[in-house]
């Protein structure tokens, strides 16, 4: 079943419910990157999944807000609480008082958030690729070991961004969302290279050469080395399904230029709100997974206990970021059927 949720703030979001039973709310992650449906079919056994294309994201659609005409005007009124609010707003529309909540990768910070800002809507939790929105973990995105994995990508940000080192990778994002949005040929560039470096840290350990495969077989082959500015952008837009790979770079650059909209230590500092007798969390990380890290899993799930929380922790070997990675999956499913 599909209909419409109109924010009210120039934006109509496209929600999508599927399966039946327990009510189970959804957050895809990227920023701006939506769930396939095999990635919602895997987690709805026993529940009715709601999910929605988040703000400026897939199906969802913008309107001119405030008389702003700008190309990125979808920029506008989109931040992370925004997301957070438009969760429970479609909660509030189907008349649901509370339901379960899972999110991947930034879709495990909107659920967080989420619960932390509304617990009694949320009743269990089912959380992967984790993003607590502190600049610890988000600058690990760009620390050495992101580096080993990414040395091209790595490299041609760099020459986007014009250092000779990025430091640490919030200390560089209000730059490239001013190069992804100047208007002018470069801007294609930017957004490649940075869409590049993020989809290359979140390679599954198994492609398959469909969907998402496609992109990272892509990735790794001879082609890329040869392709630079334009060329890159075309190839990877065409690849993902995107009449403009601009839009996604620009709204995570935004998102996280912004600092998510929340104080450093936001998550950390609240997890005490999620302790309930009633709910159980289960947090996932990919061994493999050099986007967001199987220690950020670890740091959430030492949190949540030591705050009273009921955790469970599972590290999945031979897995990466992407919950279309074979053994994530197959994982997230089991957690979700542990939840009911």
């Amino acid at each position: 079943e599909k209909f419409s949720y109109d924010t009210g703030e120039g934006h109509v979001l496209d929600v999508t419910m599927s399966g039946e039973g327990k009510d189970t709310l959804l957050f895809h992650g990227g920023p701006a990157v939506p769930l396939g449906p095999a990635d919602i079919e895997r987690l709805n056994e026993g529940r009715r999944i709601i999910y929605f294309d988040q703000r400026g994201a897939g199906l969802s659609t913008h309107a001119t807000i405030d008389g702003y005409n700008h190309p990125f005007h979808f920029l506008q009124k989109n931040t992370m609480l925004d997301g957070v609010k438009d969760g429970i707003g479609i909660l509030d529309m189907l008349g649901v008082e509370q339901a379960d909540v899972f999110g991947g990768s930034y879709g495990s910070l909107l659920a967080l958030v989420t619960g932390i800002k509304h617990p009694r809507r949320v009743g269990n939790m089912n959380l992967w690729g984790i993003i607590d929105g502190s600049s610890r973990q988000m600058d690990r995105i760009i620390d050495e070991t992101a580096q080993t994995k990414a040395p091209i990508e790595y490299d041609r940000l760099k020459r986007v961004v014009g250092r000779e080192n990025l430091h640490t990778y919030r200390d560089n994002t209000a730059e490239l969302l001013r190069l992804v949005t100047d208007g002018t040929e470069e801007d294609r560039s930017a957004a490649a290279a940075f869409a590049l470096y993020q989809f290359k840290l979140s390679e599954p350990v198994d492609i398959d050469g469909s969907g998402m495969g496609a992109i990272y077989e892509y990735f790794n082959s001879d082609e890329i080395a040869d392709h630079t500015g334009p060329e890159l952008y075309d190839a990877l837009s065409t690849l993902m399904g995107l009449s403009d790979l601009r839009g996604m770079a620009s709204i995570a650059l935004k998102i996280f230029s912004e600092e998510f909209g929340i104080p450093d230590n936001f998550v950390r500092d609240n997890l005490h709100t999620l302790a309930d007798e009633a709910r159980r969390v289960r947090v996932t990380s990919g061994a493999q997974d050099w986007n967001t890290r199987a220690v950020n899993g670890e740091e959430l799930h030492d949190g949540l206990v030591a705050a009273g929380v009921q955790s469970a922790f599972n590290l999945v070997e031979n897995a990466g970021h992407s919950g279309s990675d074979p053994n994530m999956g197959l994982a997230l499913s089991a957690a979700a059927k542990s939840l009911l």
